[in-house]
Order: C-alpha cells, then sequence, then structure tokens
C-alpha cells in the first residue's frame, strides 16, 4: 500500500505479504463500493452498491488463510455491510463489533452537530487540509489528539496475534495516517480507494 513508516511500537506495512504469523496486526480500510452521495448530504443512509457487496465478500475470502481475530466498524451501514461480508468471506466465525471511534462521530470529533455544520460549510476538501494544518475547526479535535485515540485503541484491541479488522471511512483513515505516519493523501488524485487503507503491524 505505502512505503514502510514507523510511529513507536506501529510499523506501516506495504502489503498482506508482509504479514508474519506470529505478529499482531491491524488492517484498518475504508468501507466497500457505494453510490455518490449527493451535494449537501452526509450520505450516511448510503448502503453498499452491488460492486461492493461482491468486492467486500470476495476481500474477506482473499483472508480466508489468515488468522482473524475480531472485526470492529463503523456505525454506518455501509460499513457495518463491509464487515460482516468480510466475515462471510472469511468462513471463520469473526465477531463484528461497532465503534463509534470509527465513524458516527469518530474518534476525531468531539461534538457531531458542530462539525457536521463545518464540513457542510467548507467542503471535505478544505476541512481536511485545515485540519492538517493544525487550524481549528468547529467541532473536531486536533488530529494528533484523534490519532492517539485510535492507536490506543488499536493496541488495546490488537493485543494476541493475528489480524484484527477497523472497517471505517475516508477521511478518518486519511486524518489517522497523516498523523501518525506522515503519509499525506490528497483528494481527487491520491486518496483512499474503496477496502483499501493501511496494514499496521504492532
Amino acid at each position: 500500500m505505502f512505503n514502510e513508516k514507523t510511529n513507536g511500537r506501529l510499523r506501516l506495512l506495504n502489503g498482506l505479504h508482509e504479514i508474519a504469523e506470529d505478529s499482531s496486526t491491524v488492517l484498518f480500510i475504508r468501507h466497500g463500493d457505494r453510490n455518490n452521495i449527493p451535494d449537501g448530504e452526509f450520505g450516511n443512509e448510503i448502503e453498499l452498491n452491488e460492486v461492493g457487496i461482491l468486492r467486500s465478500h470476495e476481500y474477506g475470502k482473499a483472508l480466508a488463510s489468515k488468522k482473524i481475530n475480531k472485526i470492529y466498524t463503523s456505525p454506518v451501514t455501509r460499513c457495518v455491510q463491509t464487515a460482516e461480508l468480510i466475515a462471510r468471506g472469511t468462513g471463520k466465525e469473526a465477531r463484528v463489533e461497532q465503534s463509534s471511534l470509527l465513524g458516527q462521530p469518530g474518534a476525531f470529533i468531539y461534538d457531531e452537530i458542530a462539525a457536521g455544520n463545518s464540513f457542510m460549510q467548507m467542503g471535505a476538501n478544505l476541512l481536511f487540509e485545515r485540519l492538517l494544518a493544525g487550524i481549528r475547526v468547529e467541532g473536531n479535535y486536533p488530529i494528533v489528539d484523534g490519532a492517539t485515540t485510535l492507536s490506543e485503541f488499536f493496541q488495546k484491541e490488537t493485543g494476541q496475534p493475528g489480524i484484527s479488522i477497523y472497517v471505517s471511512h475516508d477521511l478518518i483513515i486519511a486524518l489517522y495516517a497523516y498523523a501518525t505516519f506522515q503519509k499525506k493523501y490528497t483528494i481527487g488524485s491520491e486518496w483512499i480507494n474503496y477496502l483499501d487503507g493501511l496494514i499496521i503491524q504492532l
């Protein structure tokens, strides 16, 4: 996925082939494919489309030979669908658990209404760039604070050897990647594809 970067106990891997059997690994990924979100809407109600359903199941099948500990997901429906389809695809009895740190509202938000207003007023591009620049955005924590919360969550829930999967949203993953590994995504060009994200070894 990206060149290897490290941050303390966390190491960013380049692909699934680098996962050692005896390691504790986080897959922090975006949900499966969905249709476009209409302008002026948050789109939380938009579910996976047919491609997203198929690809999420196939993603799980690609992990069938791996040890899956648990799957965590944002409470947003398309993320829950993605997590459940991945679990089914693995052919294992991987438990799916929801966490608001992964979305609705997510670890970077302390006031969902205020953050939602900021998002609607600025749009995703400007909001993202302001947060990366350390400029205060109403309703949002500084990104280092949100990233620290997520890192602690990952380390707490990914203790034993194997893979733990965290299904979230592109903006949350992009903010975490920048704050933790100085990996900057660019909206509109080098952005996070569906079912893509970070592979992190603890």
